[in-house]
């Protein structure tokens, strides 16, 4: 199973393959899988010719700034923020800056989770998935036994050592991360850790 992706490496496939929807090739790429889940990179150059997906997602804005059209609805958005838009859902992102970039992460069963699956109670156990945004440490939860299967807790970087790397340790592995980066880790223990200088 694949741990990592970083951004210069899922950037360096984008545009992707040329269709008819994308006549000068794909603007996202995927960086990881695991089951329902997927990971991708999104950068959509002009405007966005995106439908809507049959997946659950969570836009995580990487750089960039602009807003994002849900169902008639305008969001603003910029480095750092954190957007969900449910199944089916129309949506697109419109007037956004030319350097906007985004990881996106699907998930759950095509159509979306029912209100009966969402509200299953009790603690269960966890998949994690840590993206590492400028300046700060963002961690999405998928909790298959709770209200909401994905939450995100967004934590301030307090140095330039954390600014430019996070060490994540996990059931005894240490990942050292840049910004930009992805790490999914399972269904396993997580601790957070400040990098030595």
């Amino acid at each position: 199973m694949k741990i990592k992706a970083t951004f210069e490496e899922v950037l360096a496939r984008i545009p992707g393959p040329i269709t008819a929807e994308w006549p000068m090739g794909e603007r996202f790429a995927v960086a990881l899988t695991h089951g329902s889940m997927s990971v991708e990179y999104y950068s959509p150059i002009g405007h966005d010719p995106q439908t809507p997906h049959e997946q659950d997602e969570v836009y995580f804005t990487h750089r960039g700034t602009g807003e994002l059209a849900i169902n008639g609805d305008r969001h603003l958005f910029k480095a750092g923020d954190c957007l969900f838009v449910p199944a089916n859902i129309e949506h697109r992102f419109e007037n956004f800056s030319s350097d906007f970039g985004t990881w996106v992460l699907f998930w759950g069963p095509s159509g979306g989770e029912t209100e009966r699956e969402r509200g299953r109670g009790g603690e269960g156990r966890k998949d994690t998935l840590l993206i590492v945004i400028g300046y700060r440490l963002t961690v999405a939860r998928r909790n298959p036994y709770k209200k909401s299967r994905v939450s995100s807790q967004t934590s301030p970087c307090m140095d330039s050592v954390i600014l430019s790397r996070a060490v994540h340790q996990c059931a005894g592995n240490v990942w050292k991360t840049n910004i930009g980066s992805t790490l999914y880790m399972g269904i396993q223990s997580r601790r957070y850790e400040q990098a030595s200088p």
